[in-house]
């Protein structure tokens, strides 16, 4: 792969100004879907029947998770789609795209085959009504396709990523959203059954791609178009290879608690912890949203200027993404507890207090996973896969004495293993690219994200006797939380500072819109 070549202009325009603008979008086309699934999910459920809806969520499960075993293309992608954006070099990135495409299509050819005759031998493994057997099988004989659809659709989001189009994305996504949330009600209503969720699985998927390639190819130059060699192919597949790597390490620790505690414990455990487990990974799943557009931003830079600005770039970056993670996941942690159970009922509490341990660990995790993204930019993703590997290993052997505590053990386990791996990778980078890099977990602003915890913990338990039951507890518990943040955002950044930047960012907002106020926040920090 051709690496980038240094530049002596540094005029990058705007990154923070991008990453603010990016974020925005796709933190909001990660609520939106959330918020579609609450309301959609009754509906359904009921429409189609335990059964049905039992296997309905078993295939998007399978989607889901063979979806991340992509030999890493995705990720990797979407960094040397990044880089070649930042250096211009629109040859280099038609290659790899057309090249791409080809090696997905055969595996789709092959994988779509297989899973034509697999079907309905895995079906029969299956626990159900004989009379739901053959919409089941033609079901899952649409994986193969659904996959390679999903592979196709995620390269053409990587291209446009690379070139801050995340509007693009998140408009198109929530308009094949609605489309897919009008399907289902139409099966439901029609009595489609089985057959009705296929199609509307493989229509959603094809409009996801056909919406949009056009606005993707307007960053393509096919007058260049070609194939990679051998030996760029190699390159590329090797760096998939360890983002993979890296990206199981992930999957595993998500999923490691809830076997284990399944097996160990009991199913009912499960499903008490899975309530605070969820909770605490849909809080980190937004702030994670925040991160393709850094990512995309890190990669212009290291591709039109090099490593040291990339670099340079990364520390503004870490400094607010450490202060504003902190005060996110303090309020929330504060707030877990009395959340869950208002909204489930006190047999949940100890969710609740595994939501609070969950989010320690994903908060350190997250707070990490600036430097993660410029490890896979700067082409060292053999870094992020160690960390990944150490992190599951720390988890693994601390769970097996842990779980005779209970659920709340295997939790505790599963934090103190991701804060070894984020510790791991520190040292790594330290030791092989930047001894100046400062510790992210020295940074945390502790005294401000203890008072506005105490702050959040001191107005639950204040409205808690008039707090409802059911969603409308949950949502209310989120009022002393939101007001927690205000008051980490003054210890934080001091009073004066927060009075001068709001009325900074109202007059960016009035000037602007919101981009523009959101970008002023970015800037201030640097």
């Amino acid at each position: 792969m051709t690496e980038p070549q240094t530049s002596t202009t540094s005029e990058w325009r705007g990154p923070s100004g991008r990453v603010a603008g990016g974020a925005a979008w796709t933190i909001a086309g990660k609520v939106a879907p959330m918020a579609i699934t609450l309301f959609l999910t009754p509906y359904v459920l009921h429409g189609l029947g335990i059964v049905r809806y039992g296997l309905f969520i078993l295939t998007s499960t399978i989607v889901g998770f063979l979806a991340t075993i992509d030999g890493g293309i995705k990720g990797t992608a979407q960094r040397y789609f990044g880089v070649y954006a930042g250096a211009g070099d629109s040859a280099t990135l038609t290659r790899t795209l057309l090249t791409l495409l080809l090696v997905i299509s055969v595996f789709g050819v092959f994988v779509s085959g297989a899973g034509w005759a697999l079907a309905p031998l895995i079906v029969s493994l299956l626990k159900m009504p004989t009379r739901y057997r053959d919409q089941t099988v033609f079901l899952f004989r649409a994986l193969g396709v659904l996959l390679t659809f999903s592979f196709v659709h995620n390269l053409f989001v990587a291209i446009l990523s690379a070139f801050n189009r995340f509007a693009v994305i998140v408009k198109m996504g929530f308009v094949m959203n609605l489309m897919w949330a009008g399907g289902l009600v139409a099966t439901v209503h029609y009595r489609w059954g089985l057959w009705g969720v296929t199609g509307v699985f493989l229509a959603q998927q094809l409009m996801l791609i056909m919406t949009i390639m056009p606005f993707s190819l307007r960053h393509v130059r096919l007058s260049e178009a070609g194939l990679l060699s051998r030996g760029e192919l190699k390159s590329f597949l090797s760096f998939g290879l360890r983002v993979q790597i890296s990206n199981m390490s992930s999957l595993i620790n998500l999923e490691f608690d809830t076997v284990t505690i399944g097996v160990g414990l009991s199913v009912r455990s499960t499903s008490i912890y899975n309530a605070g487990s969820n909770y605490a990974q849909n809080i980190a799943s937004i702030a994670a949203a925040a991160l393709p557009p850094v990512q995309t931003a890190l990669a212009n830079v290291y591709g039109r200027d090099g490593r040291e600005a990339a670099y340079a770039q990364y520390r503004r970056f870490q400094h607010l993404w450490v202060g504003i993670l902190t005060g996110l996941f303090a309020c929330a942690a504060a707030a877990a507890w009395f959340g869950i159970v208002a909204w489930l009922g006190h047999d949940f509490s100890t969710g609740g207090f595994a939501a609070v341990i969950v989010l320690v660990g994903l908060g350190a995790v997250l707070t990490n996973s600036m430097l993660t993204v410029y490890c896979t930019v700067i082409g060292e993703p053999g870094l992020q896969s160690r960390y990944g590997v150490m992190s599951v290993l720390v988890n693994i052997a601390l769970t097996v004495p842990l779980v005779l505590v209970g659920s709340l053990g295997v939790a505790a386990a599963t934090t103190m293993g991701q804060l070894a791996g984020v510790l791991y990778l520190n040292r790594l980078v330290r030791r092989r690219l930047h001894p100046d890099l400062p510790n992210p977990l020295r940074s945390v602003p502790v005294g401000a994200a203890a008072l506005s915890a105490g702050i959040v913990v001191a107005l639950e338990v204040a409205i808690r006797p008039i707090v409802p039951q059911g969603g409308l507890g949950l949502v209310a518990c989120a009022v002393p939380g939101i007001l927690g943040l205000a008051v980490y955002v003054i210890a934080w950044r001091g009073a004066r500072a927060t009075w001068h930047d709001a009325r900074a960012v109202a007059r960016r907002i009035r000037a602007e819109g919101i981009r523009g106020g959101i970008s002023s926040m970015v800037v201030s920090e640097k």
